[in-house]
């Protein structure tokens, strides 16, 4: 027999466990791409680049607001989010997600737009996971796609010269 709780019922046919991964994952990446965007934002204001250090706190306060969103979404599921850096770190090193120390622009564009698209494969992956089996789930990850997809198409638009 199925276990039952909150919002998990016996109509519930998704493979739990493997969206409790996937959404752990997920908040992996986000909490890094947080970090980095923050990180990133600093660094800008050395180099007098407002807009772009406008752009980085955008998408700083978005990641971390998906984050928020998965982690909730793990406890609705009965899963416990990855709250410790270390598991996260472990996590994202998967993905070759990890957390890098660049200080110059053009470096600082390539690593995010990397980043940008390893979000949007592991988004991917987590909708199709879902189908029909969880669909508020799935509506979660295709609403942080769609906002990875911006924020990769905002960067590339940055590295190619033209206006985000």
């Amino acid at each position: 027999m199925k276990e039952e709780f909150g919002c998990v019922t016996k109509g519930y046919s998704a493979d739990r466990s493997r969206i409790l991964e996937l959404l752990n994952e997920a908040r992996s990446r986000e909490l890094i791409a947080y970090l980095e965007y923050k990180h990133f934002e600093m660094i800008m204001e050395g180099m007098m680049m407002e807009d772009m250090q406008e752009l980085c706190r955008e998408h700083a306060s978005q990641e971390l607001g998906h984050a928020e969103g998965l982690g909730f979404r793990i406890v609705q599921l009965g899963g416990v989010p990855v709250v410790r850096p270390s598991e996260f770190e472990t996590m994202a090193k998967k993905f070759n997600y990890e957390f890098k120390e660049v200080t110059r622009y053009n470096e600082m564009l390539e690593d995010l737009y990397e980043k940008e698209r390893i979000a949007i494969d592991g988004y991917r992956e987590l909708v199709k996971l879902c189908g029909f089996d969880d669909p508020t789930t799935r509506r979660l990850a295709e609403d942080f796609l769609k906002d990875e997809e911006h924020h990769a198409d905002e960067i590339y638009n940055l590295i190619k010269g033209k206006r985000a």
